[in-house]
């Protein structure tokens, strides 16, 4: 991956990867700028997760994204990845970010599930989805939050 700096706009980058000598572009301008506005990513760290989401299944995730691919990773797979491994609540929290709530993921739940867990992201947006995984893991096995929880916060 490589990042270009396009000719006199400050701060206006295209991103492109390298496929044996032939320029591709992943996103277009418009896509780059949208995920940043809906993450607290730099365009560079959108690109690294962008290649760590397209590494879990290279088979099924392109390389160019430009047309909006309707592919989703399989929770299976999502489940491998060092952050969530060994964490007990690996498929709470794969089925809250998928939106299907079955934990397979689209590129979009990835970058949501891996914004809200950067450093940049607010307190109470990190309680918020805490108490969303940890209540929806509790009314599975029947706990003191649950649905009630939500339809609460849903109201409020």
């Amino acid at each position: 991956m490589a990042l270009r700096r396009l000719g006199g706009f400050r701060n206006l980058f295209l991103a492109v990867a390298f496929t044996m000598g032939n320029k591709q572009t992943v996103f277009t301008h418009e896509q780059l700028e949208a995920y940043q506005d809906c993450t607290f990513f730099t365009r560079k760290e959108i690109m690294r997760l962008f290649y760590r989401y397209q590494d879990l299944a290279p088979q099924l995730v392109p390389l160019d994204y430009t047309s909006s691919p309707d592919v989703k990773v399989p929770y299976e797979l999502i489940s491998r990845m060092p952050e969530l491994k060994d964490n007990p609540f690996r498929q709470r929290i794969a089925q809250v970010f998928s939106e299907d709530g079955d934990g397979h993921m689209t590129l979009d739940n990835f970058l949501d599930m891996f914004s809200v867990m950067s450093e940049m992201a607010p307190r109470d947006l990190k309680a918020y989805y805490a108490f969303k995984i940890y209540g929806a893991y509790k009314a599975q096995g029947g706990g003191v939050w649950g649905r009630e929880w939500e339809q609460d916060q849903a109201q409020d």
